[in-house]
């Protein structure tokens, strides 16, 4: 990221278009990124040269697995990522590794004795265009027993529910409880009649 462009990488995949065919991808989203403070010519310098930027990206081989070589202890240096990236190879259309670093600067503060709080480190990896929409409308609506749900015309979730629509659906349910409760009323009442005159006997003649 480059604060004075607002500059940033997006990692996209250019087989894949969202629906106005754009590349899908997603973005590196740092937090807090520091540098290392070391002589270049001191032996931790050769030994984790790939400290020395934030991101690197080289295409997928099972062998390179560690950003400073398979044995950096042991290793005079360089290895790793430096030595990979030499090779200069395409990461075009391909599968790709991203090896992104970031890291903390700890200048002592009065706060941080007798006990340190918690220096949170990270980033994010933002969707850049990878949707169509915003992923939180692909939620289905709920599906309430009690009715309480609601949805648009094209069945997303509208979450926000005025207070009037509140009362209007209050008002339908008691309404459906009350019919719901005549007919069954009216039901039993007819079964009721129907078994008396089953039971009544013919006069004989």
């Amino acid at each position: 990221h480059q604060y004075e462009t607002a500059r940033t990488w997006v990692v996209q995949n250019p087989n894949s278009k969202n629906r106005m065919g754009g590349n899908v991808g997603y973005k590196i989203q740092p937090m807090e990124v520091t540098l290392p403070y070391w002589r270049p010519e001191s032996e931790i310098a050769r030994r984790g040269g790939y400290l020395d930027y934030h991101l690197w990206v080289t295409p997928y081989d099972r062998s390179e697995a560690y950003p400073a070589g398979q044995y950096p202890n042991q290793n005079p240096g360089p290895d790793g990522l430096p030595v990979w990236t030499q090779k200069n190879r395409g990461i075009v259309n391909t599968n790709v590794v991203v090896w992104y670093n970031f890291g903390h600067h700890h200048i002592p503060r009065l706060e941080d004795w007798p006990l340190m709080p918690t220096a949170k480190l990270g980033f994010m990896l933002k969707p850049t265009n990878f949707f169509d929409m915003a992923a939180c409308m692909d939620v289905p609506p709920s599906m309430a027993k009690k009715g309480c749900s609601m949805a648009d015309e094209r069945g997303f979730s509208t979450n926000k529910i005025s207070r009037m629509s509140k009362t209007r659906i209050r008002r339908q349910r008691l309404e459906a409880d009350a019919e719901r409760a005549a007919q069954e009323q009216a039901k039993a009442g007819g079964s009721k009649a129907g078994s008396k005159r089953s039971g009544a006997q013919a006069p004989k003649g």
